[in-house]
């Protein structure tokens, strides 16, 4: 378990760019199949992050002061295209998908596994106190998911190929 000073010490990476990216590794497996395991070869590590992620860190660093939230933007979307290398994403910007997720920066929510969407049958941060959520995503300038429902088309999802040197025509 991590020590009180390792959270900070995170924190202030975040806040002053030596840490530049934050994601999830979204290991949503239920918790039979985790505590089955009897050798470190059959383990599934990690946690159920995805839908979980841009609320905790909003409420746990926007809304604490901790980081602002042009550093919320920069570290959750904007480097997120720029390491997966995704065209058209990470910023608001002129040619840009229209790809936002509204947050009310006052609503407040208990944590449980009952409200989240994954299969999983838990979450490590049931009965956590939030403030901030999301309450509205828009992908390519469609609202896909509204008060925490999901309301867009079934199958509207596009592949989005990488672009690299390679396929970007230039030589290594």
């Amino acid at each position: 378990m991590k020590a009180p000073h390792d959270a900070e010490a995170l924190w202030a990476g975040l806040a002053n760019g030596d840490v530049t990216y934050v994601g999830s590794d979204h290991s949503p497996f239920n918790r039979d199949v985790k505590l089955e395991a009897k050798t470190f070869d059959k383990l599934y590590v990690g946690i159920g992050g995805t839908e979980t992620l841009l609320p905790l860190l909003f409420s746990e660093g926007v809304s604490k002061g901790r980081i602002s939230l042009e550093r919320f933007a920069a570290v959750t979307s904007e480097r997120a295209a720029e390491i997966f290398q995704l065209p058209g994403k990470g910023g608001i910007r002129p040619g840009n998908d229209a790809d936002l997720v509204i947050i009310d920066p006052n609503r407040e929510v208990t944590l449980s596994q009952r409200m989240l969407h994954s299969a999983c049958d838990y979450t490590a941060f049931e009965g956590k106190q939030l403030r901030g959520y999301p309450v509205m995503t828009i992908s390519r300038g469609e609202v896909v998911m509204r008060d925490g429902e999901f309301v867009g088309r079934t199958g509207r999802g596009q592949y989005l190929a990488r672009v690299t040197a390679a396929t970007a025509g230039v030589a290594p």
